[in-house]
């Protein structure tokens, strides 16, 4: 039973791990490149506009570098 038990925890662990690294991975992605927003609140409808992800990357830069600082201070 032992022989069953520990490579099916094994695989289920490494499903959790890999799939909730592949979600994380998605929804960073999609709110990196694009945006929601509403023009007015009477029809409450969600839009979606494409961001600069050049932005994104300096603001991305700016966060790691100071999270280095801090780390290193």
């Amino acid at each position: 039973m032992k022989k069953i038990i520990e490579p099916l925890y094994r695989i289920s662990v490494n499903f959790m791990i890999y799939g909730c690294l592949l979600l994380g991975l998605l929804l960073f992605l999609c709110g990196f490149l694009c945006t929601c927003y509403a023009r007015d609140m009477d029809s409450q409808q969600v839009l979606t506009a494409p961001d600069n992800p050049f932005l994104g990357i300096l603001g991305l830069g700016i966060s790691l570098a100071v999270a280095a600082l801090l780390y290193h201070w």
